[in-house]
């Protein structure tokens, strides 16, 4: 983890951590202690709205993160081409490429071919 150099110090003189340097000559300190983790519960909240969308990372001390992003636009209109399309098939009583007619059934162009009778 990152320190500052006035803390390295401090753990190098009270014996809390000792000196390394690595292969390209850079020094570190290594910590002789074991570290206990400073974690809190953290809770995510999303806020999805009609044009824009809130979200928020809050932990049990403060909040963490806000953020608020532009919902697409896009997906309206696909949604009412969607609707408008089903909408249109349920009233329909019509069959592609028949082979032969029906009653009360319309079918599309000259599929179908009445027989003659030989």
């Amino acid at each position: 983890m990152p320190t500052t150099p006035a803390r390295a110090r401090l753990l190098l003189k009270q014996g809390r951590a000792k000196p390394y340097w690595n292969k390209i000559g850079i020094f570190c300190i290594i910590l002789t202690y074991e570290v206990q983790p400073d974690n809190q519960d953290l809770v995510v909240g999303v806020d999805p709205g009609s044009s824009f969308e809130g979200w928020s990372v809050v932990g049990t001390q403060d909040t963490v993160l806000n953020g608020m992003s532009e919902a697409p636009k896009h997906v309206k209109k696909a949604v009412e081409v969607r609707r408008t399309m089903r909408r249109a098939r349920r009233g329909r009583k019509f069959e592609l490429f028949s082979r032969r007619e029906r009653a009360g059934w319309d079918a599309f162009g000259n599929q179908v071919v009445p027989r003659e009778e030989s």
